[in-house]
């Protein structure tokens, strides 16, 4: 079906979208036991969407072109010798791929929300069911600074949830 960003923040309802992300990200309440676990009973989760889902909102890391047995097969087909073959695989480099991650807007969002709550929470889920009543579990990554998070964003990746603090000298 679709990935879905859950955020989840303290209080007792979903805040509004900050001004500057309006044009390109929707909030919606989210109410999904498998996610409200993760929180305290006063927070509030919502899903963050661009387009009904968030499958644009973040990109999954791509695995090298690491079977090379199939430029392997194509080459010895044409009839290539065996160290024609290796020379070839030796020189060949993946293509360029997106990076991975959530997209720049998306962590920039996340900053502002840590700042504004002080804590949040992130869930990143792959639904094939109901959003609102698919069973799962996550991986919890712990707990981490806003600036560590900001610096390497690779904490929070599918089926994942962490928690996000800003620090008093972040503000």
């Amino acid at each position: 079906m679709c990935r879905f960003l859950t955020i989840a923040v303290p209080g007792k309802s979903t805040p509004p979208v900050p001004t500057e992300f309006r044009r390109t990200i929707n909030f919606a309440a989210q109410s999904n036991r498998s996610l409200t676990k993760y929180t305290p009973l006063d927070w509030t989760s919502f899903t963050a969407t661009s387009g009904g889902c968030s499958c644009n909102l973040y990109h999954p890391p791509v695995s090298e072109p690491g079977d090379r047995s199939i430029l392997e097969t194509k080459y010895r087909k044409k009839g290539w010798s065996n160290a024609k073959i290796q020379r070839a695989l030796k020189s060949s480099k993946p293509a360029p791929t997106r990076s991975h991650g959530l997209r720049d807007d998306v962590v920039d969002l996340v900053a502002v929300l840590a700042m504004a709550f002080r804590e949040i929470r992130l869930s990143l889920h792959w639904y094939s069911g109901h959003v609102e009543t698919e069973e799962f579990a996550l991986k919890d990554a712990g707990c981490i600074s806003l600036r560590r998070f900001l610096k390497d964003t690779t904490a929070l990746g599918d089926e994942t949830t962490i928690e996000i603090k800003a620090e008093d000298n972040e503000s």
